[in-house]
């Protein structure tokens, strides 16, 4: 800890660290082609598996791990776009990677992530998360090419148009798979996709559990992607969702919670979305998702609902509830293995208030912020967890100010993780700049982060800051420093190979 340095140790520490976070002007702009924010922009006519994209798609298929990457840096100094990698990156994740319970399909996730990390990243580091992800997909993909695929749809067997709504509905309450799979692909091309969001919403949280989250979240990154890739490759990514929403087993006590929630939901006066926020019932509901049992933590939900409390403070209180997992029972990146429940907490709540924010029917936004309570709980009752609060975290003020605060904290994480929340807490109290320790953490994910949740954690919890309260997000924030990485931490191999394939 900075306490027993010397000051001239202290202000070396805290200057590398600013130096590794790119505060000091460098970054890596120096050896990586830039990017501009505008080409980073994909334009769904672009993605169209046609003369021009397949050829692509086969390359990245085709080529081996190790030598994707120097081939790919070839091709992009003789012109490939930015676009044409990344469109071309995820169809290929798409075509080639079913979800099974081998969780290889995280590369697919993977592009969604990268590519928001990307489009906020200054111009000269936009490539690093992409080429992490083309990495990824071969590795996922395996040496012999052994990851199952998806197989082509039985024509034979799908429903006409005019008969798919309902047997759609029906294979979906019943968990029938092969059934709910062809009466989406009959939706898909009968030009009824927005038909499917709600219910594949409603029934994947029936499985959210024990697929720590997975069936929620491939939903909700899928959802965001089509509109960037194009809606025209709807069928087999809304095939894949499917897949992992209704094949494979569930856990009895997720079930019955599942429908414990809905039958809340549907019990919720009229105007439930017409309350008032209130601090101290964010602070209740945590009190319960902090001890009581799942069932108990949406009761609870639903209780301040009815008595006019306001869906913002539940959001609150589910926000924080997962944040204090991650202090309680750090997920550290040296304990991915035992550490990734509280990761799953923060980004299934990601995926569910995507899931709440684009539904259209009532019932389904019900639902989702009901078990945005009980899922937090639930990920709580599988831990061991020491003791904190994260409504008790005693702010610790930096020894700097500035950007240079930003590289205390970071430099903090390598050693101390709790005095490095507790200084983000104080620093963002203090008035500094969120977006200096956002942009700093994903720095850091690109040169340290050595797992494909350092990706989908970081982009989960930059978008839901903004969702939660003025009163609370830095709280939120701050509970983040128990998973980023520290700037002390080891540069990954990719980041050489990376630098060395763009600079050859």
């Amino acid at each position: 800890m900075f306490a027993d340095l010397t000051r001239r140790e202290f202000t070396r520490k805290v200057a590398a660290g600013a130096a590794l976070l790119g505060l000091d002007g460098l970054g890596l702009a120096n050896w990586m082609p830039a990017v501009s924010a505008q080409e980073a922009k994909l334009d769904p006519k672009i993605v169209r598996l046609d003369s021009g994209i397949e050829p692509l798609v086969r390359f990245l298929e085709e080529t081996p791990r190790d030598r994707l990457l120097e081939r790919v840096a070839d091709r992009i100094r003789a012109g490939l776009s930015y676009r044409e990698l990344v469109t071309a990156l995820f169809l290929a994740c798409v075509r080639n990677i079913l979800p099974t319970g081998r969780f290889n399909f995280h590369c697919f996730l993977m592009v969604h992530a990268a590519h928001q990390a990307s489009l906020a990243s200054p111009d000269g580091e936009r490539w690093l998360p992409i080429f992490w992800v083309l990495d990824e997909f071969k590795r996922a993909k395996g040496p012999q090419d052994d990851v199952e695929k998806m197989p082509p749809i039985d024509e034979a067997k799908l429903p006409s148009l005019g008969k798919a709504r309902e047997a759609f509905f029906k294979a979906a309450e019943d968990s029938d798979f092969p059934a709910a799979e062809a009466a989406v692909v009959v939706l898909v091309r009968g030009g009824a996709i927005g038909e499917l969001f709600d219910p594949l919403a409603l029934h994947g949280a029936r499985r959210d559990f024990p697929g720590l989250g997975h069936p929620s979240i491939w939903l909700s990154n899928a959802w965001r992607t089509l509109p960037v890739v194009g809606w025209q490759h709807a069928e087999a990514v809304l095939r894949s969702v499917t897949y992992l929403i209704f094949a494979g087993d569930r856990e009895p006590r997720c079930l019955r919670l599942w429908g414990h929630n809905r039958e809340l939901a549907a019990k919720l006066p009229a105007e439930w979305r017409g309350g008032h926020p209130s601090a101290e019932a964010t602070t209740d509901l945590l009190a319960a998702i902090r001890q009581a049992a799942p069932e108990e933590a949406s009761r609870k939900a639903a209780e301040l609902l009815r008595a006019g409390i306001a869906p913002q403070s539940i959001w609150d209180a589910a926000f924080l509830g997962a944040g204090e997992l991650l202090m309680r029972h750090p997920a550290r990146p040296e304990r991915w293995g035992t550490g990734l429940v509280p990761i799953h907490a923060a980004t299934s709540l990601n995926a569910l208030r995507y899931a709440y924010e684009t539904a259209s029917q009532d019932e389904t936004r019900r639902f989702l912020l009901l078990q945005s309570a009980a899922v937090v709980a639930t990920f709580r009752e599988r831990l061991q967890l020491e003791n904190g609060r994260i409504d008790q975290l005693a702010p610790a003020p930096p020894k700097v100010s500035g950007q240079e605060a930003a590289g205390e904290i970071f430099a903090d994480i390598s050693t101390d993780r709790t005095l490095a929340a507790r200084k983000a807490l104080a620093y963002l109290s203090g008035g500094g700049s969120p977006k200096t320790l956002i942009d700093s953490a994903r720095h850091l994910a690109f040169l340290k982060g050595d797992n494909t949740h350092d990706y989908k954690f970081t982009s989960a919890v930059f978008e839901d800051y903004e969702h939660v309260a003025p009163g609370w997000r830095d709280r939120y924030l701050a509970s983040c420093m128990f998973i980023f990485r520290g700037s002390a931490d080891k540069d990954i191999p990719l980041v050489g190979r990376t630098r060395a394939a763009l600079k050859s």
